[in-house]
Formats: structure tokens, C-alpha cells, sequence
């Protein structure tokens, strides 16, 4: 299959999906819905969905006898990862008003002779292991339009087998083991639009024959991973005047093959990823009608674009992904696409930031693919020009966190991939303000904490509920706590350990709040403690240093002083020492001592 853009039956799909065709976002459940399913009705059609894996030949017998009557639109397949297993039954004739039916990864070994829906547009039995066709098998299906037996084990498949879908419009082979195909594949009465054999080791020489005798209505030729090497060369699409889309990549080419495509004046979408391109030329895709184009998946680098590499175009969008452009990537390479270019892919270059140099040339822009890069933060402030997005694929990066501006850094987002990072909780005011009025956001593969704050993150889910599918809601999983370990974020209920006073806003657990709460007191008593122990040693010091001052004072006034300073009351009056003044000599005979007493 193509790897840029969505097949007929991803199409329908997605129509089946569509909010405009849906009652409610909410799947009813009611006595005629099987219990390993989810059903939807409105006035128009009822739709059955059913998404559990392991579901064997009694279960598929229970679902076909459960499901209503009317339904209109019936799809099983298992999640990813998983895969159901049974055989076909001829029950489901009884669903006569039937419209779309898809069976996705059932094994399912083969078809039956005696299927008989009348009204059956849309038939999707892709993932299977149906090794041969018949013409019986699509004998009762007059309206059938889309048909998809891609990654099945078919070797042959026999001419005329589809002869009898007079009004089949797209088929997919992709994926199977065919060496050969015939010319006469068709009803001359049916106008086929797209052909799918990606995957199939078929000769240049029997695709051109088949595409011969659906020229005339053919608009899509997908020929990915056949192994055309150089003989893509000798494709023949001058016939094929209506042909807007072609894909060869993953067919060892290095180089781009200018004169096969200028025969397909009308292509408007070319898919080259996968090859070994180093360079594109100037002139390259002159004389067609190019507007998507993927180089994903090639050996670009700096050098490799040149100012007349996408002349003559009107390049809306353009793949070059998975590329050795790196950081020194500069939308200025990108030379004439660069007026009209709406989306760009730089997934897988190793970016690190959010640089301004790989848009700020690019009036137009609206999308912008980030994916599988290094990117861990997005900054509080971006590049004027990153403000004009409408969708911002970030998967496969390691962000933990958004910024709580993020609504005024990318005012105008509706779509939003976060898949596959490292996000565990999301601002709550983030989620109930901007999240939850974009179109789509990406939230699968993230290690979410199902402890608190999830009711916000699940009320976003429920409102998207119809697009459960494209989000991958089965793959967004709780990590924490331990007993949610690998549980649908969608389905936890009771969950109630959210913080209640600054960690709501963060989507902090209480547990989380008091132990930083217990943190902040434990810091602020050593804080205390450690102020308190510095004041008391630094007065107990002074004290020390006074006495310390004073007695030297003292030792050394001592020798020349007879009285001291001490406080005692005594010391006014006592010397501190004894006084080194000998006593004066007796008196003379006959003098009086003044210690005489006198008589």
C-alpha cells in the first residue's frame, strides 16, 4: 500500500467513523447488541463494531446472530497485537441491508460460494489467510464497489474472477504472493479507479498489459516494494490520461525516472520514499500536475536540493522524512516549493528544538511533522512562524511535559500527535481549555499515571469517542499504579488519589502532594534548626571572647596596678595581688612611731 496516503478502504472506514453520520459519540448498548461489541444507530444506518481479540468460530457464530437485523455497516478486528480466529459463515446473508463489512486479522482461510449481499459496497477482508479466488465468490454482490484482499497467501489469482462486479471501483492485492496477473481481470463495463499490488513480484511487462485495459478510468496505481529496480523505467502510462496518483517506493531506485513520469501529465501525487535517491535534479518533475510528494525514507542531505529541483510545481505537500538533513535543515533548499507548501515532513532528521530556520521561508504552512526526532522540551517561546499550525506531529519524541502557554504559542492547533513520548499527566486546565476543543490529539503509547487526574483526560476521550479507531484508544494504557498496569485509560473507574491543594493543577497525586508537603517541612525545620544552631555558638563565642579579653587585662595590668577591675564589691578596696612595697624601717630612738600608741 501506499506509505503517504489512505486507501479506499481506510477511507471508508473513517467514513464509517464520521461524526456527521453518527447519533451520539457514545456507543449504545441495548438487547440486539452482541455483548463482544459496541453499536451505534442513527436514522440512516446501524453500525456493529467489535474490537476484542481471541474471538473464535462461536463467538463470530453468537455475533452474527446477535447483531440487529438492519445493520447496516458490520467491522471486527482485534486490537493491535492480537488477531482473531475463524472460519466464514454463510449467516451473515441474513444482513441483507448490509452496506460495509470488514473482517481485519481473523484468518480466515476462504470465502464462501454462497455469499449473497445485495446491497454490500464496501468489502474489506484484509490480514487473513484466503489462498484462492473463484469466480463464485463474488457472484451475489452486484453493488460491491471497494474490494481489499491485501496480506492474504494469494499465488493466483484466475482471469475473469471479478467479472461479475460490474461496478467495482478499487481493488487491493497488496501484499500477497502473485509472480503473475492477467489482463482480463475485469468486467468491460467496470470502471476501475485504483489498483494496489504492493508487494508482489510482478513484471513490468504484465502490469503494463493490465493497466492497458483500465486506462481509460484508472486514477491510482500503486506498485511499492515489487521489486522494479530499473524496468520502473519501462512503465507505460501514456494511455493513462486520468492517473493522479503513483507509487514506486521501495524499489531500489536511485535515481528519479523524469521521462515515465512526464507521460502521466495529470499525477498529481508521487510516492518515491523508500529508495535510494541522493539527489533531485532540477527540472525533475516537469510536465505533470505534482502537489504531494514523498522522499521519505531516501539519502537527502544538505546538498541534495537544488533551487530548480521542484520547478514547474505547485508542491502543497512534501515528505522528506527519515533523510540525512539533520539540524542544518533550511526551508530555504526547498527552492519553488516554497510559496505553496501547506505540509511538511521532517520526521526522523534528528532534529533536537524547535528551530526557526526549518519554516520561517514558508508563507503557507499549516502542518508540520516532528516525529522520531530528539525533541525533549517545547520552549516557552517559539518562532513566529510555528504560530500559524493547524497540526503539530510530535510523536516518537521524549517530551514529559507541556508548557502551560502552549495555547498561545500554537493558538490556531486542531490537530495534536503526542503519541509515543513520555508523558505521564497533563495540566488540567490544559486539557479542559485547548485539548478538548481540538479535532483529534494523539495520546497512545505514553506511560500514563491512572492515580489522579485521568477523569479530565477520559472526558476528553469520551468526546472523540467515534474516532476511537484512528486514536488508538486501545492503546493508550495506564503504567501507574501498579494494579492499572496495561489497562484502557478510557476504562478506570474510582480512581481518586488526586492532590487538593497545588498538585490538582499539575495533575499531582495526594500521595505525591504530602510528600512534598512532608519535604518542604523536613527543608524548613533543618532550615530553623540550622539558624538556631548558628545563633547560639556564635553568642556563645562572644561570650567566651570577652572573658578571654579580660583576664589578659588583668595579667597584664596586674605587675603595675594594685587594684583590680574586677565586679566583685571586695576589689576597691583589696589588691588583686600583694603589694611588692617592703615595710618602712623602725623609727629612730626617741621618735615617736606613728603606730605608737600614746599613753
Amino acid at each position: 500500500m501506499s506509505l503517504l496516503y489512505a486507501t479506499w478502504p481506510l477511507f471508508v472506514a473513517a467514513l464509517v467513523a464520521s461524526p456527521q453520520l453518527t447519533s451520539s459519540a457514545i456507543p449504545s448498548r441495548n438487547p440486539s447488541c452482541p455483548l463482544e461489541c459496541e453499536c451505534e444507530r442513527s436514522e440512516a444506518r446501524v453500525v456493529v463494531i467489535c474490537q476484542r481479540g481471541g474471538l473464535n468460530d462461536s463467538n463470530y457464530v453468537n455475533i452474527l446472530h446477535a447483531v440487529p437485523d438492519d445493520t447496516t455497516h458490520l467491522e471486527i478486528r482485534p486490537p493491535h497485537g492480537q488477531r482473531n480466529s475463524f472460519h466464514w459463515n454463510d449467516n451473515v446473508n441474513r444482513l441483507v441491508e448490509l452496506q460495509s463489512l470488514t473482517l481485519v486479522d481473523c484468518q480466515i482461510p476462504s470465502m464462501s460460494a454462497m455469499l449473497r449481499l445485495p446491497n454490500l459496497v464496501h468489502m474489506d477482508l484484509s490480514r487473513n489467510r484466503i489462498d484462492r479466488l473463484t469466480l463464485s465468490f463474488f457472484s451475489h454482490l452486484p453493488r460491491l464497489q471497494h474490494l481489499d484482499l491485501s496480506f492474504n497467501t494469494l499465488n493466483v489469482v484466475p482471469s475473469s474472477v471479478f467479472t461479475y462486479l460490474r461496478e467495482l471501483k478499487s481493488l487491493s492485492l497488496s501484499g500477497n504472493r502473485l509472480t503473475d496477473i492477467p489482463p482480463s481481470l475485469f468486467s468491460r463495463s467496470a470502471s476501475i479507479r485504483s489498483l494496489e499490488f504492493d508487494g508482489n513480484l510482478l513484471p513490468v511487462a504484465k502490469i503494463n498489459a493490465l493497466v492497458t485495459t483500465v486506462a481509460d478510468s484508472l486514477e491510482r496505481l500503486e506498485l511499492n516494494n515489487c521489486y522494479l529496480n530499473d524496468s520502473v523505467k519501462e512503465l507505460k502510462l501514456e494511455k493513462t490520461r486520468h492517473l493522479k496518483q503513483l507509487g514506486i517506493a521501495q524499489n531500489s531506485l536511485h535515481s528519479i525516472p523524469t521521462e515515465v513520469l512526464r507521460k502521466a501529465p495529470s499525477l498529481e501525487t508521487l510516492n518515491l520514499a523508500g529508495n535510494a535517491i541522493a539527489t533531485v535534479p532540477p527540472c525533475a518533475f516537469c510536465g505533470t500536475s505534482l502537489t504531494r510528494l514523498s522522499l521519505a525514507h531516501n539519502r537527502l542531505e544538505k546538498d541534495s536540493l537544488g533551487p530548480e529541483s521542484f520547478a514547474q510545481t505547485r508542491l502543497t505537500s512534501l515528505d522528506l522524512s527519515f533523510n540525512l538533513f539533520g539540524l542544518s535543515f533550511d526551508s530555504i533548499q526547498l527552492g519553488h516549493a516554497q510559496p505553496t507548501l501547506q505540509t511538511l515532513h521532517l520526521s526522523g532528521n534528528g532534529l533536537l528544538k524547535f528551530d526557526e530556520s526549518h519554516i520561517h521561508t514558508l508563507e503557507s504552512i499549516e502542518s508540520l511533522h516532528f516525529a522520531a526526532n530528539e525533541i525533549d522540551y517545547i520552549p516557552a517561546a517559539l518562532p513566529t512562524r510555528y504560530s500559524q499550525l493547524k497540526f503539530l506531529n510530535l510523536s516518537g519524541n521524549l517530551l514529559d511535559s507541556l508548557p502551560d502557554n502552549l495555547p498561545t504559542l500554537l493558538p490556531l492547533l486542531e490537530n495534536f500527535d503526542l503519541s509515543h513520548n513520555h508523558l505521564s499527566a497533563l495540566p488540567i486546565s490544559l486539557v479542559n481549555s485547548w485539548l478538548s476543543q481540538m479535532e483529534l490529539v494523539y495520546l497512545h503509547e505514553n506511560p500514563w499515571d491512572c492515580r489522579c487526574a485521568i477523569q479530565h483526560l477520559q472526558h476528553q476521550m469520551r468526546q472523540r469517542y467515534r474516532y476511537r479507531i484512528e486514536l488508538a484508544y486501545d492503546r493508550t494504557l495506564c503504567a501507574e499504579p501498579e494494579l492499572l498496569k496495561g489497562q484502557p485509560v478510557r476504562r478506570v473507574e474510582n480512581i481518586n488519589d488526586c492532590a487538593v491543594l497545588f498538585g490538582a493543577r499539575y495533575g499531582i497525586t495526594q500521595s505525591s502532594e504530602v510528600a512534598i508537603l512532608l519535604l518542604l517541612l523536613l527543608a524548613v525545620f533543618l532550615f530553623v534548626s540550622l539558624v538556631t544552631i548558628t545563633l547560639y555558638y556564635g553568642r556563645t563565642n562572644r561570650y567566651k571572647g570577652s572573658y578571654v579579653t579580660r583576664e589578659l587585662s588583668r595579667t597584664k595590668l596586674s605587675p603595675t596596678s594594685t587594684y583590680g577591675y574586677s565586679p566583685s564589691p571586695s576589689s576597691v578596696i583589696e589588691p588583686l595581688t600583694p603589694s611588692p612595697i617592703p615595710p618602712p624601717p623602725p623609727p629612730p630612738n626617741g621618735a615617736v612611731s606613728m603606730y605608737s600608741s600614746y599613753d
